[in-house]
């Protein structure tokens, strides 16, 4: 067992109990499902959310003064069995069966294990801690797989069946880190439909057992990606979605250098800051005018451009149609 001046335990984070737990041990401000810690011990939040029946989220974005164990106990006697997929962000340190210590280093940081076997990790003091957390239970599962490969079918009855603790640890690859970063990003802006959250979670989930079957060897992330600097980056470009910040100016903000979070950016999400930026904004575009119908001159002018005509060609060249037939569309097959 490890030494640490704090512990804290609980059974199952997506549990009222539990949430209280840490609220209470780590002396958190809870806010309906959201942990936010401000204090000499620990700052950051742990945020949660039900995606679907049987199958929730939750992810860790800590930073602690002093090292923090938080046990993971076994579940109840009797309990609905669970799995648990877990995705350590930064380097990390874990104590799993027969209190074995793992460290985690930037290419094997994905683990799935059943609630019924317990797990300690370590908040080491002064290193920023990123979890992200997939709670599912076997009916969810089997559902969602019905016509999956036969093998991997086969190969999830046996682990649901096991009455032993099931343990697994993968490489964790770079497609992974940016589904896991769409969902940090969703949950940080409360903005995406339950479907697009569930099809993410739904990926991921089939991802890893497909590696499990298949034991592939995989891309993995083997350098530090600096995970918080990009959400923080991310957050900047939504924030001032009307009026953009120069790329100099978001890379001074998040202390990175321009040319840094130019490539990184890019890794991450496929496109440039710049097209991203115009990506971002067409969306909304697209909610305000399903919601509030604002004619096309309006929305120009809300999203600065000069010209009715450059914004319907930013905004036709991401849907492939105009928001004029967008707003048309919108009335003829309205309910309401």
């Amino acid at each position: 067992m490890p030494r640490n001046e704090v512990s804290c335990e609980i059974r199952d984070l997506h549990d009222d109990k539990s949430f209280q737990t840490l609220a209470s041990a780590l002396d958190g401000v809870e806010s309906a499902d959201a942990l936010r810690f401000n204090n000499k011990r620990i700052t950051g939040e742990i945020i949660r959310s039900g995606a679907d029946r049987g199958l929730s989220i939750a992810k860790w974005k800590c930073t602690s003064t002093e090292d923090i164990c938080i046990k993971k106990l076994p579940a109840d006697s009797g309990e609905e069995k669970k799995f648990l997929l877990l995705y350590f962000l930064n380097p990390a340190i874990i104590f799993a069966k027969k209190k074995k210590k793992l460290r985690i280093s930037g290419s094997r940081n994905n683990i799935l294990l059943s609630n019924s076997a317990g797990l300690e990790f370590i908040l080491q003091a002064r290193q920023p801690f990123y979890l992200f957390e997939i709670s599912f239970t076997p009916s969810w599962l089997m559902e969602q797989l019905r016509d999956a490969d036969p093998v991997i079918l086969n190969r999830l009855s046996q682990y649901i069946a096991r009455a032993m603790q099931t343990f697994l640890m993968e490489p964790f690859t770079q497609e992974e880190y940016k589904i896991l970063h769409e969902l940090e990003v969703c949950i940080l802006i409360d903005q995406a439909e339950d479907f697009f959250v569930r099809s993410r979670l739904y990926n991921l989930v089939i991802t890893f057992f497909s590696k499990v079957v298949n034991r592939k060897e995989v891309p993995v992330i083997q350098t530090a990606v600096q995970y918080d600097q990009l959400i923080e980056a991310e957050m900047l470009i939504m924030e001032n979605i009307r009026k953009p910040l120069s790329i100099e100016t978001i890379a001074r903000k998040v202390n990175m250098s321009v040319s840094s979070l130019i490539r990184k950016f890019r890794m991450i999400h496929g496109k440039s800051i710049h097209e991203y930026y115009v990506s971002k904004k067409m969306e909304l575009a697209r909610k305000i005018i399903l919601e509030h119908g604002l004619p096309v001159k309006k929305m120009a002018e809300i999203f600065g451009y000069n010209q009715p005509s450059a914004f319907i060609e930013s905004f036709t060249k991401q849907y492939g149609y105009t928001p004029g037939y967008l707003k048309l569309a919108s009335k003829k097959f309205s309910f309401f």
